[in-house]
């Protein structure tokens, strides 16, 4: 009798342990992140690596930018196209993967849009896990509620701003 009445308690007890545990293992497990900003037709003109795993951070960088030909980063070329910037301190990776942890960055939602306006930001973050698991979050003119806290920790972390812009930069 009280197997049955405290089984149903047991399991979801065991549930968010193992959710909050995802988390933590999310955010522990973060080997890259590429963040991109695309232009109002949807081209691509800013790129940077963060290289957790290797510590380093990359920038994209192209003359198809200076020539208005903006074209993202190549895949299959050496380091992606992209330009080596500086290495990063392990503390500071340590660091920045607290403060994931804690803002809750691996768990962002996939999508923050918002419909009401056309031009503006949009960018996006990939997340690449030690476990070959990736993540790609988008946002259209919106942004998770922690993203001015993880603006900081990618600032702190690469010595320059990452995050190109907070969150209430349209507001007056």
């Amino acid at each position: 009798m009280i197997l049955k009445r405290w089984l149903p308690l047991a399991l979801v007890a065991l549930l968010v342990v193992v959710l909050v545990g995802c988390n933590f293992a999310n955010a522990k497990g973060i080997d890259s992140i590429y963040v991109s900003y695309r232009d109002e037709v949807g081209r691509v003109f800013y790129e940077q690596k963060l290289d957790l795993k290797e510590q380093k951070l990359w920038k994209y960088s192209s003359s198809s930018y200076e020539s208005n030909r903006i074209a993202a980063s190549n895949p299959l070329a050496e380091n992606e196209d992209f330009v080596f910037v500086c290495d990063l301190e392990e503390n500071g990776i340590e660091s920045f993967r607290r403060e994931a942890e804690r803002f809750g960055f691996a768990g962002w939602k996939e999508q923050y849009i918002n419909p009401e306006i056309c031009d503006g930001d949009q960018w996006d973050i990939t997340i690449l896990f030690s476990d070959g698991a990736t993540k790609t979050i988008i946002g259209r003119n919106a942004y998770p509620s922690t993203w001015d806290k993880m603006y900081k920790a990618f600032e702190k972390l690469a010595g320059e701003r990452i995050l190109l812009f907070k969150s209430d930069h349209y507001r007056y």
